[in-house]
């Protein structure tokens, strides 16, 4: 956990002389859902991180895979060595920008979107998304989306033996709270 901080906090490094612009979540709350005729399939995972650089309208998150918890064993086994692989591809990443201007500096819920790059299965794909962000009057910020990734998009094959129970559209939701940064 203490390697990812310093991996984010260094794509963040410039910023790090005004460390006030920095916004660090230790626990994004991420869920993964697959709606197929035979099974539904869930996992959540509480062990993702994220950050948030205000002043360049940055944003960036990361997910050990095998973070992901599922229901069954069985599905995660299946999920982890036949799907994402993650023992060769142990994280999903997003490195992405907030379009438009967010006020940082003023409470409310603010709609945006957000562009940015998905790196999942060794597969990077540009990607543009829908979220919200809320700024509370204490200056505590939370983020949430909602956003559907295509299996194809990242090469990952699910055989035809299997096709009914996993579908090709795999729904993510994904909500974290920032704390600043403090050195």
């Amino acid at each position: 956990m203490k390697a990812t901080l310093f991996a984010i906090l260094s794509l963040f490094s410039i910023a790090l002389v005004n460390a006030q612009n920095i916004q660090l979540c230790k626990t994004v709350n991420v869920k993964i859902f697959s709606e197929a005729p035979l099974e539904n399939i869930e996992a959540v995972s509480k062990k993702a991180v994220s950050a948030i650089n205000t002043e360049e309208n940055s944003l960036y998150f990361e997910v050990p895979i095998q973070s992901l918890d599922f229901e069954k064993d069985l599905m995660e086994e299946h999920f982890n060595e036949n799907y994402i692989e993650s023992d060769k591809y142990p994280t999903a990443k997003y490195n992405g920008n907030f379009m438009g201007d967010i006020k940082w500096d003023t409470p409310g819920i603010y709609e945006v979107t957000v562009k940015g790059v998905l790196e999942l299965h060794g597969v990077e794909q540009e990607r543009t998304d829908k979220g919200t962000i809320a700024i509370a009057e204490d200056g505590t910020i939370s983020s949430n989306a909602v956003f559907n990734v295509k299996c194809v998009d990242h090469k990952i094959k699910i055989p035809k033996l299997v096709i009914k129970n996993i579908a090709e559209e795999i729904e993510v939701t994904v909500s974290a709270t920032y704390t600043p940064y403090k050195e």
